[in-house]
């Protein structure tokens, strides 16, 4: 199931450069982009946290529960994206936005908890991830 969510946002992603689509959908397809590669890099930085005994199983059960609130926010972004290219109307330009939204919402907490067993793992807002990456 991740991989086909991954190939459909790289799909969406090459859909939109290539169709030249509009500065809000290249935006927005930059922010769920970032937020999912950083959620990954992330994810196996606790994993290895995990393997070099700096975290327990009780940490990673914590950070795994604030993750996947994180997690569900990426897919239900993606999805809205992907509903906006398909058919671009205001209606669909909201929900991308509030889609946005609840993945920023969803980020501090997963940063804190990373940040607290790894130093600056995160960015703590999404906003300051995404500047991170230009």
């Amino acid at each position: 199931m991740r991989k086909i969510k991954l190939v459909s946002i790289l799909i969406i992603g090459m859909f939109l450069m290539a169709a030249c689509a509009g500065t809000f959908a290249q935006n927005a397809y930059r922010s769920i982009y970032i937020s999912g590669k950083t959620y990954d890099t992330s994810m196996k930085v606790v994993s290895d946290l995990q393997k070099q005994g700096i975290i327990d199983q009780i940490q990673r059960d914590q950070i795994n529960k604030v993750g996947t609130i994180f997690y569900n926010a990426y897919q239900a972004a993606v999805d809205a994206l992907g509903v906006y290219v398909n058919t671009s109307t205001s209606t669909n330009e909201q929900k991308v936005i509030a889609a946005l939204n609840a993945l920023s919402v969803a980020w501090p907490e997963f940063a804190k908890l990373v940040n607290t067993k790894k130093a600056n793992t995160m960015a703590p807002t999404l906003a300051q991830a995404l500047k991170e990456v230009k």
